[in-house]
């Protein structure tokens, strides 16, 4: 069972220090990344020995949209039509 973290009660810097005392590498996968946390897991990451990428601390930072979001952002990179007056219109019903 994993253990979860609320950050009221069980404190995630709590446990992430726990967990790399421990560790000879390190992998995170988080939304948001703030320095301010980074600056109390450094002594625990300096430790790794960091020579290749078994040994090294490695993050990837992001948040996956949910799929409306993304069709929305999608339909918003779509240039925009040409408006097409009466002038316009008239012309290209007219041309051969």
């Amino acid at each position: 069972m994993p253990e979860i973290f609320d950050n009221i009660s069980t404190k995630l810097i709590d446990g992430l220090v726990t967990a790399l005392q421990e560790a000879n590498a390190a992998a995170f996968c988080v939304g948001y990344f703030h320095l301010r946390g980074w600056k109390e897991l450094a002594a625990e990451i300096e430790r790794l020995p960091g020579q290749d990428e078994s040994s090294c601390c490695r993050i990837l930072v992001g948040m996956d949209r949910p799929p409306q979001e993304q069709m929305r952002l999608l339909q918003g990179l779509q240039s925009p039509s040409t408006i097409v007056d009466g002038a316009a219109q008239a012309i290209r019903v007219s041309s051969p």
